[in-house]
């Protein structure tokens, strides 16, 4: 790969890191109009919430539509429901696709500093690796069942980001493999290998 094309490697590999890290920060990764029957009491057993949550990986935010049947603060009952027991492993599975990623940044800027080539196959291999899970954990999210009933529609703007982030880390991974079969060097036509001590070339009859 020339210097342009691995500066284009690293500003690549670099935006990804950025781009799912923002995606893993922002708090709002569902974003559902939702409409929950609570029962507080015996003598108002059908208290109805309507309202809309926003929840990402570490945060949740109710906005009150309405309420029915009986006074609730609404805000107090969204931070009440529990997590999905499968955030964990979504976290931990982005976390582990950014820091392979970092740590292929780092492999091509030690390498330009150097002025040195780097295994051009190896680097995207560890791209498509943090790619992968990136996706791994953003279909998980996705895929889960959630005690709010959310749907595929519902997705929002941070799963969207480490969704985009981890498919683009897979096709940097196919371009560098690409890269790295077009650079292997071919044996001219008409030649093969003997299997001698001096490994020398016999011409084919053609």
């Amino acid at each position: 790969m020339n210097q342009k094309g691995e500066n284009i490697a690293a500003f690549t590999v670099f935006l990804l890191i950025v781009v799912n890290a923002v995606g893993l920060g922002i708090p709002v990764w569902y974003n559902k109009e939702h409409m929950h029957s609570v029962n507080t009491t015996i003598e108002k057993p059908n208290c109805i919430v309507h309202v809309n949550i926003r929840e990402g990986l570490w945060q949740r935010y109710c906005l009150e539509s309405r309420v029915e049947n009986c006074e609730l603060d609404v805000q107090e009952w969204c931070d009440n429901l529990d997590f999905p027991v499968y955030n964990d492993f979504v976290i931990a599975t982005e976390i582990c696709g950014d820091l392979i990623l970092l740590f292929v940044f780092g492999t091509i800027i030690r390498s330009k500093c150097r002025k040195k080539s780097f295994h051009l196959e190896m680097v995207g291999a560890e791209a498509g690796l943090g790619g992968v899970l990136m996706i791994v954990g953003v279909l998980v999210y996705a895929a889960a069942d959630s005690e709010i009933g959310y749907q595929a529609t519902d997705l929002h703007v941070g799963w969207g980001l480490c969704l985009s982030a981890g498919g683009t880390a897979v096709l940097l991974c196919i371009y560098c493999m690409c890269k790295h079969v077009k650079a292997i060097p071919t044996m001219p036509a008409g030649y093969f290998p003997i299997d001698d001590e001096d490994d020398e070339l016999m011409l084919m009859d053609i």
